[in-house]
């Protein structure tokens, strides 16, 4: 069944999405004009998403100037990975007690479905799969507002991170999620929180700090 989706949303969605996905570079202008004509909607929707993307840090609205893209710096970057590191490990601790064995079903499926994006090469896939995976370790949370500020720091991260995968990252990673499934299945939160931030300090380094450095080799 089709999720029915307000033009408030698609809108909302549609620049959000193009952010993420760095369609709209950091500190490109945003035409509301442009894109009501290109979504086929009024210019209200298209005001109102820029609006709300700008209270989330995704915009930055100037006054006679218009709306740009948000231009996370370094340190920006680092104190949002430290903090989603730690909220993700906080939200592991207030749920693993009442994780099911339904939920670890899932996650089991995920990396089944991950190994096979691997060994196909299908890397946008494995992706989606590995957020999924991350995801799910806390998507029963009774604790959704917590929920939701991670999802919020992850979007807001991958303006910035854009380094494809490449095999031999996308093997550590199932290496260290087979690790993480395995502590969860025992419950242990600590276990899993050790791997979490081992897992985050070495996708940060090769996901910012190599690609920084590729940056500045250019210049």
């Amino acid at each position: 069944m089709a999720t029915f989706k307000t033009k408030n949303k698609m809108v909302y969605d549609y620049i959000k999405d193009a952010i993420i996905n760095a369609k709209y570079a950091p500190g490109e202008k945003i035409n509301p004009k442009d894109l009501a004509l290109q979504l086929e909607v009024s210019p209200v929707p298209v005001r109102e998403a820029i609006n709300k993307l700008s209270t989330e840090g995704f915009l930055k609205v100037i006054p006679h100037i218009g709306a740009t893209v948000a231009d996370i710096n370094q340190a920006e970057v680092e104190e949002m990975h430290m903090i989603r590191s730690e909220l993700e490990c906080f939200a592991v601790k207030l749920s693993i007690q009442q994780i099911t064995e339904e939920r670890i079903r899932k996650l089991e499926r995920v990396l089944d479905e991950a190994e096979r994006a691997l060994k196909t090469a299908k890397f946008d896939k494995f992706k989606k799969l590995n957020k999924q995976f991350h995801t799910g370790l806390y998507a029963d949370s009774s604790y959704q507002l917590l929920v939701e500020i991670i999802l919020q720091l992850y979007n807001k991260l991958q303006m910035v991170l854009h380094v494809p995968w490449t095999e031999q990252r996308a093997e550590q990673t199932m290496r260290e999620h087979r690790l993480i499934l395995a502590a969860v299945k025992e419950k242990n939160a600590e276990a899993i929180c050790k791997v979490l931030m081992k897992h985050r300090k070495t996708q940060f380094h090769e996901l910012y700090i190599s690609q920084k450095t590729e940056r500045s080799a250019l210049k």
